[in-house]
């Protein structure tokens, strides 16, 4: 990347983000401040996160993942992020609580919708999750919606039916 884009990226960055506060000693956020995605900035047709981390260390390595300390998706702060596997971003998941990636809710259970589940989530819960981190881990399932699919057949897990609202 030629040093005008590099200067075009970086315009693009509020270095007066949020702290997070699960984590207040890393500091502020790099908020990207151009398009966003599901709260995901791009630059162009890249993730905005990941062209940070490879303008701070270089090429990342096919399929890994570049994974936020901070769970601000819009961050781009290269200290706030880190390479890993697809299992070591759900194990980061886990060890926060964050049962679908985002920072806990108050009480999740009171989270219903037509396309979520309870989210009140169990000793079990997790250690199906690990399970399914070594399966993405060895490749073994292309996408992760079908790696959850196959999970949740094996173990007869499904969707509760919507309530009857006639």
């Amino acid at each position: 990347m030629n040093d005008q884009k590099i200067a075009l990226f970086w315009s693009n960055v509020n270095r007066d983000g949020p702290v997070p506060d699960h984590v207040p000693e890393i500091g502020q956020c790099w908020e990207w401040t151009g398009r966003r995605t599901n709260g995901y900035g791009f630059f162009g047709t890249s993730a905005a996160h990941r062209v940070s981390v490879e303008l701070d260390r270089g090429p990342i390595p096919d399929g890994m993942f570049v994974c936020h300390r901070c769970d601000n998706p819009a961050c781009v702060r290269p200290d706030h992020l880190f390479v890993g596997t697809p299992a070591d971003n759900v194990a980061d998941m886990i060890s926060k609580g964050r049962p679908h990636g985002r920072p806990a809710l108050p009480d999740w259970t009171a989270r219903r919708g037509r396309h979520s589940l309870r989210m009140a989530m169990s000793r079990q819960d997790f250690d199906l999750l690990d399970r399914l981190a070594a399966v993405l881990e060895l490749g073994r399932v292309p996408t992760l919606r079908l790696a959850l699919d196959r999970l949740a057949t094996s173990e007869g897990v499904h969707p509760r039916p919507e309530p009857d609202r006639g």
